[in-house]
């Protein structure tokens, strides 16, 4: 259920090392100008590729998101009755 390794090893590839956050020099190790290249030319020859690629990016986003909020509730809450059992 670790779905966004994966997608999250792609997105960085495509974007390390193209001055998003960062100097271009500094990401070059895990950066990926093929895989840039390509994901270009699909995405201009192929829109409706592209529009599914994207939604598929941010609906594991999102579900990440929620996940990761809900991993903290999670031990927040934990924390918390852990703080509660020692204080008794």
């Amino acid at each position: 259920a670790r779905l966004w390794i994966p997608i999250s090893n792609i997105l960085l590839r495509l974007i390390r090392g193209t001055g998003f956050g960062e100097h271009a020099l500094q990401g070059a190790e895990c950066s990926s100008p093929a895989l840039q290249n390509m994901f270009s030319d699909v995405s201009l020859s192929n829109p409706p590729l592209f529009s599914i690629f994207i939604n598929s990016i941010f609906n594991t986003l999102n579900w990440t998101i929620t996940e990761f909020s809900v991993s903290m509730k999670e031990i927040k809450e934990s924390m918390s009755t852990r703080q509660v059992a020692t204080d008794l």
